[in-house]
């Protein structure tokens, strides 16, 4: 991770019910580097304890070149999208970790390093990435958790959230004995989400996303929520699966969501295998720069 030279406080945002400071976003950002790393590539995440509290820290990479001064003065920055993302999702009755803050540091109207904070599920919880479902055909309890997350993704989408990073790695699964109280209890639904979307049917399970700062809340068309199934990369038939939880409550007849579905997953996939054959025949080529 790559952190500009001595950049200066930008701005900074604390959530209502985090029950912290300012100066305690600050110590928690600067705390962070050593804590427990659990990721590490284009941007990096750590997992601190702050008192009590389990935090997961996000410390995007440093724009570079002009997206500086764009995300200095024109787009809102990861991190605060994040923020008001995670924010939105709760205020619809949808799980997500709880929203602790963001900090930005940039100089003059140039954006450098910026940080998103969220409370963590310790990796000794039950919570696991629906991509261990996907990709683990022995996974217990495996068809109920797809047709639940199906029918979770439906009331996602008729709340009108597009999830814009819809991967797999980006949707905890949570196991619980009440899933659907738990949920009310940890992030209440506003009256709004009540009065506009169905319940959702008991589950033993329920769905927290992270990695929140590409969305958008919008209506959305049919073609837009099976387009947005593309990118789970799930094999025909769990994609039929947990089309078939989607179709749960809806008008909608199942064969064509599917057929819609499919048809977007096998587009996404021959497209991307695609373009990494032409990325390795590029690298094949063209010969490495010498250290």
């Amino acid at each position: 991770m790559c952190f500009a030279a001595d950049p200066g406080l930008r701005t900074l945002g604390v959530h209502a019910s985090a029950g912290i400071r300012p100066a305690d976003l600050l110590d928690i950002c600067s705390a962070a580097p050593r804590g427990k790393l659990i990721y590490s590539a284009r941007n990096t995440i750590w997992a601190i304890d702050w008192g009590d509290m389990p935090l997961a820290v996000k410390a995007f990479r440093v724009p570079r070149g002009i997206r500086q001064w764009i995300y200095g003065c024109i787009r809102t920055s990861k991190a605060k999208r994040s923020f008001d993302n995670a924010t939105a999702l709760i205020s619809l009755g949808l799980c997500t970790p709880k929203p602790i803050g963001f900090v930005e540091y940039g100089s003059g109207v140039r954006l450098l390093n910026s940080f998103y904070v969220s409370e963590y599920l310790p990796a000794s919880s039950a919570a696991f990435p629906l991509r261990d479902a996907l990709l683990n055909t022995k996974t217990p309890n495996r068809e109920s958790i797809l047709l639940a997350f199906g029918c979770f993704t439906r009331r996602l989408h008729d709340l009108g959230v597009l999830h814009r990073d819809y991967s797999p790695g980006n949707i905890l699964v949570v196991p619980s004995a009440d899933s659907g109280d738990e949920d009310q209890e940890r992030h209440p639904t506003s009256d709004h989400a009540q009065r506009a979307v169905m319940p959702p049917p008991p589950s033993k399970y329920r769905f927290e996303l992270v990695d929140l700062n590409r969305m958008s809340f919008q209506p959305l068309s049919i073609e837009q929520r099976m387009h947005n199934l593309r990118l789970l990369w799930a094999e025909d038939d769990d994609l039929r699966t947990i089309v078939a939880g989607y179709a749960l409550q809806t008008s909608h007849p199942l064969v064509a969501l599917q057929r819609a579905a499919l048809r977007a997953s096998h587009t996404h996939k021959f497209k991307a295998t695609r373009e990494e054959r032409w990325k390795r025949a590029i690298r094949k080529w063209i010969p490495e720069s010498p250290t």
